[in-house]
């Protein structure tokens, strides 16, 4: 259950200046089984395409900022049966590194 027939991901990290990364890729889900717990019969999930893209900035040799906006479709879809994606998402944070 849950597995997709199909798993396809391309990710790339671009250095526009000494200390900016800018990053991004895109991921194919291919179309999933899984048990409808009502009927105990199986449920097909329809296939998902996934865009993000996320840059960090580094401070120091020790600190960075960072942010990342996955689901850039903002499509609605369940990667788990019963368990929604939340559309548009972004994470935004501060690394440290020791």
């Amino acid at each position: 259950w849950h597995k997709p027939e199909t798993e396809f991901s391309v990710e790339w990290r671009f250095f526009p200046a000494e200390k900016l990364l800018i990053d991004g890729g895109v991921t194919l889900l291919g179309r999933r089984y899984a048990q409808d717990v009502a009927t105990l019969s199986a449920k097909k999930l329809d296939a998902v395409v996934d865009l993000s893209i996320g840059g960090e900035y580094y401070l120091s040799q020790q600190f960075s900022l960072f942010m990342r906006m996955n689901n850039l479709a903002a499509s609605k879809y369940y990667r788990w049966n019963g368990y929604p994606s939340h559309g548009l998402n972004l994470l935004v944070g501060l690394s440290f590194y020791f």
